[in-house]
């Protein structure tokens, strides 16, 4: 159901079909790079909840589309001061992936020209070691 919905929304570019996408809770892993080609569409408005479903996903596979998410600007976004929370957003989703390329993509974001992105980048990585230290200490893997 939901990659027939989202099928719909990449061919009709119709910002109401894009935004149908999300209401399908959980997303289904399947979907995953569906969702991230739906993601860096700039014609629809639902960029943060589709963030969303793919950082509750954690797929491998979405850490490139997630990365090129954050250094997107979308005028929606900036125009109604949500850029940043946006990108703290895509942030956190790599960070949740929890993989060497995520944490590679959240490396080369905390080098960003841009002062925020840089900051939730850095602020991810900072978790990222306390958890890695953390779990060193317990004897987990």
């Amino acid at each position: 159901m939901q990659a027939a919905l989202i099928a719909k929304a990449l061919a009709s570019k119709n910002a109401d079909d894009a935004r149908e996408c999300g209401n399908a809770w959980p997303p289904d892993p399947s979907v995953a790079p569906m969702l991230s080609k739906l993601l860096l569409e700039p014609w629809h408005f639902s960029h943060e909840e589709m963030v969303f479903d793919l950082a509750e996903l954690a797929h491998p596979h979405t850490v490139t589309p997630i990365f090129q998410a954050a250094n997107t600007y979308l005028d929606y976004l900036v125009n109604s001061d949500n850029q940043h929370s946006f990108q703290r957003k895509c942030a956190f989703a790599l960070a949740g992936i929890g993989t060497i390329g995520s944490r590679l993509a959240l490396e080369e974001l905390a080098e960003s020209t841009d002062q925020m992105l840089r900051k939730y980048a850095r602020e991810c990585l900072r978790r990222w070691k306390l958890r890695t230290d953390f779990a060193e200490r317990i004897g987990a893997s």
